[in-house]
């Protein structure tokens, strides 16, 4: 298989006070990616995490609903070989629970989907086996 390459050093040191300031660069960099682009390049985050030993060895899998400006990863949600696990935000932080299908979520803040709590059980930290998470976290 034919795999475009993305390479990262992901061997830095970020003070806290830098931290803000590469989010931010980050998510301006990702806002500024055109519709096509960004289709791109979630195709190909979709293709190396399926292709990857963590995505092939994970059965718990904690993803996230994307805004608009981040990678599309709606394609894992019809996944029948992992269970999923999605957050909710609630007042005292996240609570996780997994997903059991598109009519067990709900729309809350900002647009995003969230697991409803009445029809999808509770997922413990303990239970995931990867995350997928978003830059903006």
């Amino acid at each position: 298989m034919n795999h475009e390459s993305i390479k990262l050093d992901l061997t830095i040191e970020i003070s806290s006070q830098q931290k803000p300031l590469i989010r931010k660069k980050i998510l301006r960099k990702l806002r500024e990616l055109s519709p096509a682009e960004r289709t791109r390049r979630s195709a190909l985050l979709i293709e190396h995490l399926c292709d990857s030993e963590a995505w092939a060895s994970a059965q718990n899998v904690l993803l996230f609903d994307p805004l608009e400006y981040e990678p599309d990863i709606s394609e894992f949600f019809e996944s029948d070989s992992k269970q999923l696990i999605l957050p909710r935000v609630t007042p005292e932080g996240l609570d996780l629970h997994y997903y059991t299908g598109a009519d067990s979520l709900r729309r809350a803040k900002f647009g995003m989907l969230e697991p409803d709590p009445v029809t999808s059980p509770l997922a413990r930290v303990q239970q995931i086996d990867l995350a997928i998470i978003p830059i903006g976290t």
